[in-house]
């Protein structure tokens, strides 16, 4: 295994008086997918968006590549692509108009053509120009989704990726992450339901209770 891409040390988040991560220490290596376990409450969310930089750990650290952040708070947001449980999708807007935003955001030049041809694989036929608003749970999903397929990033923190996707969504989802893992990027992830992936090595770390729990 190579050296550690992504590491957290010892980290503690409290809300009020209570610990929501007590403790935990992670690290996520080169070509690696790492899944996190547990219940609802376990502290799940709140370690992927601390090891993404969107929250200050009270108590710990967090490196990058080596370097601790916030230092390497820069290097990280230009690796990192990040989809949490909600879409973060503009309801207004319609599948095609969000990836070309945020492919522009991210400094991917967006091509329609393209753009339309992962949505195609996604399902998503005769919606492209549709508002979001208007589509299912899942379509949603598979939107915020075909960002895997049109921003290379090395490291990927999903949260609850897998939530609302049918079967056509869950085969295409997996054969992002072989492409990714094998690659060598690195995937870190949540999800309730069963995850095998023919060829791909899944690494679990449990939590309960904001601590780290046998797997």
């Amino acid at each position: 295994m190579s050296e550690a891409l992504l590491q957290g040390r010892d980290l503690v988040v409290w809300r009020g008086e209570t610990p929501v991560l007590d403790g935990v220490s992670v690290s996520l290596s080169r070509g690696e997918l790492l899944r996190i376990d547990g219940e609802n409450g376990s502290g799940k969310t709140t370690l992927l968006r601390v090891l993404a930089g969107l929250v200050e750990p009270d108590e710990g650290q967090v490196h990058f590549d080596g370097t601790a952040l916030p230092r390497a708070r820069e290097a990280l947001c230009a690796s990192l692509l990040w989809i949490g449980h909600r879409p973060g999708t503009s309801e207004s807007l319609s599948a095609i108009e969000n990836l070309k935003a945020s492919a522009t955001a991210h400094g991917v030049k967006p091509d329609p053509t393209h753009i339309a041809a992962i949505l195609d694989a996604l399902g998503l036929h005769e919606r492209h120009a549709l508002p979001v608003a208007s589509l299912s749970a899942g379509q949603r999903r598979r939107v915020a989704l075909a960002r895997l397929a049109l921003e290379p990033r090395r490291l990927w923190i999903l949260d609850e990726p897998l939530t609302a996707l049918d079967a056509r969504g869950l085969d295409w989802l997996r054969a992002r992450l072989v492409e990714q893992v094998r690659g060598g990027g690195s995937v870190l992830m949540t999800t309730h339901q069963p995850l095998d992936i023919p060829g791909v090595a899944v690494r679990r770390v449990r939590l309960a209770g904001g601590r780290e729990a046998d797997a």
